[in-house]
């Protein structure tokens, strides 16, 4: 009742801002889960992947959005967790503002760059020793210091971006998924395979093509497959969710010549999930054989 009265009370703005942030969990959830399951089989090397928390700050917010963001999502005066993930830190919890990662304070003042005391949180907490960090926060005003261990997997953050389908990309660090693609993933599914194919390219390292190319793009669709199958997604519904994507936008983006063809792309997915299906009928690791 306590929540509902809460949302009931929201401004349309402020409705808005919470919105978009129950989707930032949504999207820091799944990717999680996909990085969780790829990392034993495809990211040796790459062990330190998220640390459950979505963070955000007052100063991404310009104007009076600010006072509104605020007010939806509980921010204080620096970073703030405004969510973590299922399975994150337990010593950690929403509400809390970090004011300083493994003894190196974090800016008190914000930067011209709106998300810099935001990566400096994330920047501290990833290059922590030996897998675990230490936090200073403050929690309903006390000060408070909380342990706490990142979670193995492929080494990717994910974040949401104003823009059309073709801000949905990766650049070797970050998954981005634009609001707009989020419109069109109405279930976990579906979200799985677009951040399982961007993941993919990460894992791949085809950041570092200047251009992306119709084969870094057919290998990316091929072991995003494996990688929503080892985190449990459901494959009949990842396939529906490309083919229902393929009848929305067989045009603009996915027909620039940077994608294969949307036919040849379907084909590819689809033998890809009936060699994951018999491994799975055999009990086999879940691996793309070679080619």
């Amino acid at each position: 009742m306590i929540i509902l009265a809460l949302a009931l009370a929201l401004t349309p703005q402020q409705a808005a801002i919470r919105a978009l942030a129950d989707q930032d969990l949504r999207v820091a959830t799944v990717g999680d889960r996909l990085a969780r399951a790829a990392g034993p089989a495809f990211c040796s090397g790459q062990d330190l992947s998220s640390n459950g928390l979505v963070i955000q700050d007052a100063a991404q917010y310009a104007g009076a959005t600010r006072n509104d963001a605020r007010t939806a999502l509980g921010l204080g005066s620096g970073p703030t967790v405004v969510g973590i993930v299922p399975g994150g830190p337990a010593s950690v919890q929403v509400g809390d503002v970090i004011v300083a990662v493994n003894g190196t304070t974090i800016s008190a003042q914000p930067q011209p760059d709106p998300y810099s005391r935001v990566a400096q949180v994330e920047d501290g907490i990833e290059a922590s020793a030996a897998a675990r960090a230490t936090l200073d926060i403050v929690r309903h005003g006390v000060p408070l210091q909380a342990q706490m261990a990142m979670i193995a997997g492929c080494r990717t953050r994910f974040q949401i971006v104003r823009g059309g389908l073709g801000a949905t990309q990766a650049d070797g660090r970050y998954v981005q998924i634009s609001e707009r693609m989020i419109g069109l993933t109405p279930t976990d599914d579906a979200l799985a395979a677009v951040l399982a194919h961007e993941l993919s390219h990460n894992i791949l390292r085809h950041n570092a093509l200047k251009t992306r190319s119709k084969q870094a793009e057919s290998e990316a669709d091929r072991l995003s497959i494996w990688v929503v199958a080892r985190a449990g997604y459901n494959l009949d519904a990842v396939l529906r969710f490309w083919g229902e994507l393929r009848r929305r936008t067989d045009y603009g983006i996915f027909a620039d010549g940077s994608h294969p063809a949307w036919r040849d792309r379907i084909a590819r997915l689809t033998a890809a999930v009936g060699t994951v299906k018999a491994q799975q009928a055999a009990g086999q690791d879940l691996v793309p054989p070679a080619q």
